[in-house]
């Protein structure tokens, strides 16, 4: 993620659910056959009841929980060692944020790791895509919520904005305008996994891993894995230390990197650089290349990057030449881009594209001031 972004205002909402699904674990280790009344003794009366009647209700919309009972049946008759092993991998893995400083940490859960996991996989997933398709019932989420209402991801999503108010305005992750994404969501933008849910699927309702971006930011990065990116391109992998992965919660981009330009053969070319002299993040920096498609998606919109740069360098300018009998000298000149630089810099998560026109202007001021003079005839 390119901006810094707060977790949603809805962790306990997340972390009840998470906790349901840990109930539906636990209940599979302890069981040798499956019954509702078993069920219904782990993770209580009002989400089975809710559950059993969607799996019978025929309907075309519920046909993930009718595979959510075939995959818990499933899950029941694996091996009780392999059941423990899940178990105990799911909660590991629970901590994860807490050790993105600790470049040994590693990820229990692996979905092919036993039979039991990979149903474990199928069992975890539909818990998000209930809060996807049709949303939590208020009794269901009774424990947990404020007032009489359901829970779905339209919340999660209201959950980032409480808490982000500047993601009604700009994608996190590549600084376009929400409505670039031509995804018609209402809200303009998707909740997309940091850590894939196909590969991470215990955590696919962790608070830290749902991340909200564009459909464009979504779509680039699939189910590619921030640990391990692949290079569409030439199938090669990347992996990344664990202790180096960008984070956009703990380690957003621009914590670590600052977007630079070269010229090189006559022409200009975006590129991100590392902001610590010990630590080059070379392969975060590819990492985030890779995933989202940043800087190449910005070269391709580069005419209205240098649009937003050179429309507050020109506010800028009739702000150092409001006096009439004021003279535009180069002194005032490089204080009107000192101006542009500090009105994108204020504008950054408001406004689209503000961060690499903000960057463009101050590497043109060192590297093309003449060509910057030039063009403002001085």
């Amino acid at each position: 993620m390119l901006h810094p972004l707060n977790p949603p205002l809805c962790i306990p909402e997340l972390n009840y659910l998470i906790g349901l699904q840990r109930q539906t674990l636990e209940f599979a280790c302890n069981s040798l056959i499956y019954t509702d009344a078993d069920y219904q003794t782990y993770v209580g009366v009002d989400l089975v009841t809710w559950l059993v009647g969607r799996n019978g209700s025929g309907l075309k919309q519920d046909k993930h929980v009718r595979k959510f009972f075939r995959d818990l049946r499933k899950l029941v008759g694996c091996n009780y060692a392999d059941k423990l092993l899940a178990l105990a991998d799911f909660d590991s893995d629970q901590q994860y944020y807490q050790y993105l400083d600790d470049p040994s940490f590693r990820f229990a859960f692996q979905p092919s790791k036993t039979l039991a996991h990979t149903n474990v996989k199928d069992c975890l997933i539909v818990f998000f895509e209930l809060l996807g398709f049709s949303g939590y019932p208020t009794n269901v989420m009774a424990p947990v919520l404020k007032g009489v209402s359901d829970f779905s991801k339209s919340d999660v999503v209201a959950g980032f904005k409480k808490n982000n108010p500047w993601i009604e305005f700009v994608c996190p992750c590549c600084d376009y305008a929400f409505t670039d994404s031509g995804s018609g969501n209402p809200e303009g933008y998707t909740i997309e996994h940091y850590f894939p849910k196909a590969v991470y699927p215990n955590i696919c309702l962790h608070p830290y891993n749902l991340i909200p971006m564009c459909s464009g930011c979504n779509g680039k990065k699939s189910e590619n894995d921030p640990i391990a990116p692949v290079d569409i391109a030439t199938g090669k992998v990347y992996p990344i230390a664990y202790d180096e992965i960008f984070h956009p919660i703990k380690r957003p981009v621009r914590s670590k990197a600052i977007l630079d330009f070269v010229a090189k053969d006559g022409k200009q070319e975006m590129l991100f650089i590392s902001l610590d002299s010990k630590r080059t993040y070379n392969d975060s920096i590819k990492a985030f290349e890779l995933l989202y498609d940043i800087p190449p998606r910005w070269k391709v919109a580069w005419n209205r990057i240098a649009y937003r740069a050179h429309s507050s360098l020109k506010r800028a300018l009739r702000l150092v030449t409001s006096d009439n009998e004021i003279f535009l000298d180069q002194r005032l000149f490089e204080k009107a881009i000192d101006f542009a630089i500090r009105d994108l810099e204020d504008q950054l998560g408001s406004e689209h594209l503000s961060y690499p026109a903000m960057r463009w202007l101050i590497w043109a001021k060192q590297n093309q001031l003449i060509e910057l003079e030039k063009t403002y005839g001085l």
